[in-house]
């Protein structure tokens, strides 16, 4: 599973706390209540997780943050230099 992360207005770097849990099959999207299932196995996996957010905690990070993202239509890669846990530079990746 993907880990989020996040960056504070303060310039802390949080970790989302989260687990994961098997959805039952009723709840996931594409089951057909009428055959009581799915019509593909495809289907059926489809949302067969859902995550249970648990809070954001301070991974007090020292080096350096790649990250991507999307800025004016254009895919790109940040690094996000961290000293001690504080957020000091964001520069783009050429």
């Amino acid at each position: 599973m993907l880990e989020n992360y996040k960056v504070t207005s303060a310039g802390r770097l949080l970790k989302e706390d989260a687990e994961y849990e098997h959805a039952p099959e009723e709840d996931r999207p594409g089951y057909n209540e009428e055959t009581d299932g799915f019509d593909t196995e495809i289907e059926r996996a489809r949302g067969s997780m859902r995550k249970i957010h648990h809070g954001w905690s301070d991974t007090a990070y020292h080096g350096t943050f790649e990250f991507h993202r999307t800025i004016d239509g254009d895919y790109v890669s940040l690094d996000a230099k961290f000293t001690d846990g504080q957020l000091v530079e964001i520069s783009r990746n050429k």
